[in-house]
């Protein structure tokens, strides 16, 4: 099935995950597939974030709405692009087994500091609930993720 417009069918289609069309349309590059691909995150987590932010505030929904498809979105195209240019570096190794295993373990770092600290600086659901609604505050620039864990457990602890 050619990716030609957005219809009833592509849809149904594109739920349910065949992988066998998927195939077809990636190594067709089927241009119509990401702009769908990117819709339906944009609808779907805009809609979860906005629901989940919408205890608060309209303002803070809106924002959580905004800023929970950026998270994803931020997160795919960067770890994309360290993937894509980890790969040519590392495809030689592939052949032995351990060393695939290790090379895709330090993908897995790669991509979880990235999304964590996207989503740290972002922070579609974590706000201060008793501050005004904020986009994105001064305080949310100031320091990262694991630094912040870091010094939790250290409190924890010491």
């Amino acid at each position: 099935m050619h990716v030609t417009s957005l219809t009833p069918r592509f849809v149904s289609v594109f739920l349910r995950a065949d992988a066998g069309t998927f195939y077809q349309w990636v190594a067709r590059r089927e241009s119509q597939l990401i702009g769908f691909c990117v819709l339906a995150i944009v609808a779907g987590a805009g809609v979860y974030g906005a629901v989940m932010g919408s205890w608060s505030s309209r303002l803070q929904s809106l924002y959580a709405g905004i800023k929970l498809p950026l998270v994803i979105l931020l997160t795919t195209l960067g770890n994309g692009l360290l993937n894509g240019m980890l790969a040519p570096l590392l495809s030689q190794w592939a052949a032995n087994v351990g060393v695939a295993r290790r090379v895709l373990l330090a993908w897995l770092v790669g991509n979880l500091f990235l999304g964590s600290q996207i989503c740290w600086v972002l922070r579609p659901f974590i706000w201060d609930p008793d501050g005004p609604p904020q986009f994105l505050g001064r305080q949310y620039l100031h320091g990262s993720f694991y630094e912040t864990i870091f010094e939790a457990v250290r409190r924890l602890l010491f």
